[in-house]
């Protein structure tokens, strides 16, 4: 088990208070942090801003609600950190909420499990330098392409705690993401991972667990 942050968004709390918790993380040696979005800052603002005044610490993007960006805008964020850090940098993506999908954003939230399936399928050849030819059902992107280069390194993390989309991850993502769970729960998580991983022959991605703390 190796442990990571997650920046908290407390709504109480001064906004740049999430600046100086990853600056803190990184001098205090934590392998990985975590960047979220809610209502505080853009996600990606917030993980250039960081690269830039960390040195060592892994930076992941996300969970991102996969129906509020397009394949696009979601490879050119992950370069821009990724230049702006001089490391890769990395995503996760999820469904979200229809209170944050549907009526902050005013994007449909259905069909999630398929929409996260093309976006992944339209993203990597992106990631990987290609110019985008991607048309599904929920996801269409052309002709667009990284003018910061490739970014071959950068993983993709699906969040997911129901079959459906459990499965899927556990076949297409490079991690699987679980937020505030039991120990009972991930046992579940871990074995549906497993069991959907081994039935299409693929190794099984490695489990993510978001756990809060209280130090006092």
């Amino acid at each position: 088990m190796r442990l990571g942050v997650v920046l908290p968004y407390w709504l109480d709390r001064p906004a740049l208070e999430a600046v100086a918790i990853g600056e803190t993380a990184d001098r205090l040696g934590y392998g990985s942090l975590r960047i979220g979005e809610m209502m505080t800052f853009d996600a990606f603002a917030l993980a250039g801003a960081l690269a830039r005044t960390t040195t060592r610490i892994a930076i992941t993007v996300g969970p991102l609600p996969v129906a509020t960006r397009d394949p696009a805008a979601l490879a050119l964020g992950m370069a821009s950190v990724s230049a702006l850090g001089g490391r890769p940098a990395h995503l996760a993506l999820g469904a979200s909420t229809p209170a944050v999908v549907e009526r902050w954003h005013g994007r449909p939230w259905q069909p999630t499990v398929a929409r996260m399936r093309e976006c992944v399928a339209a993203l990597r050849p992106i990631l990987n330098g290609e110019r985008s030819k991607f048309t599904g059902a929920q996801v269409t992107t052309a002709g667009f392409r990284l003018a910061a280069g490739a970014q071959p390194q950068t993983t993709i993390a699906v969040a997911a705690f129901g079959s459906r989309m459990l499965a899927l991850a556990a076949t297409i993502a490079d991690r699987v993401v679980a937020n505030l769970v039991t120990a009972a729960q991930v046992a579940r998580i871990r074995d549906a991972i497993d069991t959907a991983a081994r039935a299409t022959g693929r190794a099984a991605p490695p489990l993510t667990v978001w756990v809060p703390a209280a130090l006092t």
